[in-house]
């Protein structure tokens, strides 16, 4: 288990990525099930926010957000899954233009806090990154994926979201994608982030 679980290299992202890029995107049946997982806009989730950092440090709601609000962004792993990778990457490519909006971002998984000490290290992360051991938040949120049984590498992760929190931790906006090879669109998540400081 503690092998499976260890950080990709680089090298095996990228032929995993080319890999799977080559095969077709999961299809969605009967639409966008997506939509209806997961709490709603206008839920408190700034009270469940409480998770340890990749430095080990123990962060609530209000330790992580920006005068504005945060970008809550669960994914599946940072170890494993080579969407995800790319994902937290891109999250730090627009990190300052998020600050200057006045918005915060965090990136949760499941993985253990040395693995997303690794990664982020590695790839100069300017954000936290979350562990939610046990999935604790992502099961009280109802957005575990069920798809995988206790046992499995793959038990715990989330269905990938983006939960756009106001400075009281109200959720004002939620982004999902109808499969795990999209993500949320990041100008999108921005726009929507900066109509946050103008309420």
């Amino acid at each position: 288990m503690t092998t499976m679980r260890r950080f990709m290299p680089l090298p095996a992202v990228v032929f995993f990525l080319c890999l799977v890029s080559l095969m077709p995107a999961p299809a969605s049946a009967g639409g966008d099930k997506r939509a209806a997982i997961g709490p709603g806009v206008g839920s408190d989730l700034g009270r469940l926010v409480s998770f340890r950092d990749q430095d080990g440090v123990v962060r609530d709601f209000a330790s992580l957000k920006g005068e504005n609000g945060l970008i809550l962004v669960f994914s599946r792993s940072l170890s494993w899954c080579p969407f995800c990778i790319a994902d937290a990457r891109d999250w730090s490519t627009i990190a300052e233009d998020a600050w200057s909006k006045g918005v915060s971002i965090a990136v949760v998984t499941y993985d253990p806090v040395d693995v997303l000490s690794t990664f982020g290290r590695r790839f100069a992360i300017r954000y936290p990154l979350l562990s939610d051991k046990g999935s604790v938040v992502i099961k009280e949120l109802g957005i575990l994926n069920e798809e995988h049984s206790p046992g499995n590498v793959a038990y715990g992760i989330p269905h990938p979201m983006v939960f756009l929190l106001d400075a009281n931790g109200i959720l004002r906006a939620r982004f999902s994608e109808t499969n795990y090879t999209h993500r949320a669109d990041k100008n999108e998540v921005l726009a929507e982030a900066a109509r946050l400081g103008s309420k």
